[in-house]
């Protein structure tokens, strides 16, 4: 555990849906994208942001290109799981969707 302004932060390997329980965010790297579906539908009634790299269907998308690294919201998504974005946070994404 660390923190980060003062808020306890715990970093973990996930690599069941099992696993992914009592968890606030996760992030799926692009080896991993092909589950993020599966723990979507699993988790839906746990209030849960996923993040992805690369992959849309994710309410928060990071891409890494020419070494910039820009994100991208999906509203939609993020209101599924319980989250909405501020406008400062969606002036800053790349792409609104």
């Amino acid at each position: 555990s660390r923190n980060i302004s003062g808020i306890p932060v715990t970093v973990k390997a996930v690599t069941s849906v099992g696993d992914a329980s009592g968890c606030d965010l996760l992030f799926f790297d692009k080896r991993s994208v092909g589950k993020i579906e599966t723990h979507q539908s699993a988790l839906k009634n746990q209030k849960l942001l996923i993040v992805s790299e690369g992959v849309s269907t994710a309410p928060i998308q990071f891409d890494v290109t020419s070494g910039t690294i820009t994100f991208e919201c999906n509203s939609e998504r993020a209101s599924e799981s319980g989250f909405r974005f501020s406008s400062q946070m969606l002036k800053l994404s790349k792409r609104l969707q």
